[in-house]
């Protein structure tokens, strides 16, 4: 999945004609990415070794909190009132499994 929003990326922004020419700024994005995605992953499958998978999915499953959240502070993004609820919703639900 990684390699594929890179290659778009690449191919929305003009990076790739009949040459590549990639900016090093890419390169160090992409890795990024990459290196990231990696960690989530390893993360998830040895949550799931550590712990039952009914308590690790839902929790792992409420990125969108995270999404929708850095959305609001860093793209100065409203949230809709069905976006507040959502959240709501999820934060309440992963407590109460956690209890």
């Amino acid at each position: 999945a990684s390699m594929i929003m890179f290659a778009s990326y690449l191919a929305i922004n003009g990076v790739i004609v009949k040459t590549i020419k990639v900016p090093k700024s890419v390169w160090l994005f992409a890795v990024g990415i990459i290196l990231l995605e990696f960690i989530g992953h390893l993360s998830y499958g040895k949550s799931v070794a550590l712990e039952q998978s009914a308590i690790v999915n839902p929790i792992a499953f409420s990125y969108p909190i995270v999404v929708i959240s850095l959305a609001h502070m860093v793209f100065k993004e409203r949230l809709e009132i069905t976006q507040y609820a959502g959240i709501g919703m999820s934060l309440t639900g992963v407590i109460l499994l956690v209890l």
